[in-house]
């Protein structure tokens, strides 16, 4: 299962449909409460393998969510940016967060970079 969290609705679900048609289960929420949420409903057994973040929020940034899924390692954390900033890149990485993608590269690049991140996690190769 793969988990977006973006406050942009619109953004949120056309990122969801692309890694439907691309054969992924998804969950979506907005913001950390409803991640927290999503959690307490699922129980002990709820854990995405793939978790993408929108760095860019219109409340805040996505550093605190990703953050927090991150020391709860409940499934491989990527940020997802418009932009190729590298204090972004170097901020994330500090709280081991070693995933970022740029939604430039369009849905179904997310996808494929999506299914390469899971390869190379399964094969223990995430870090």
């Amino acid at each position: 299962m793969v988990l977006v969290v973006d406050d942009n609705a619109w953004a949120r679900d056309l990122l969801s449909a692309a890694l439907q048609s691309h054969g992924y289960d998804t969950e979506q929420a907005a913001d950390l409460a409803d991640v927290r949420q999503l959690r307490r409903r699922g129980g002990a057994g709820w854990r995405p393998d793939l978790i993408f973040v929108e760095l860019v929020r219109a409340r805040g940034n996505g550093f605190t969510v990703a953050a927090w899924l991150q020391a709860q390692r409940l499934g491989v954390v990527v940020l997802l940016s418009e932009r190729d900033d590298e204090a972004d890149r170097l901020w994330a990485r500090s709280r081991g967060i070693m995933h970022m993608m740029s939604r430039a590269e369009g849905a179904a690049q997310l996808c494929r970079r999506g299914d390469e991140l899971l390869t190379a996690c399964g094969d223990g190769l995430c870090r």
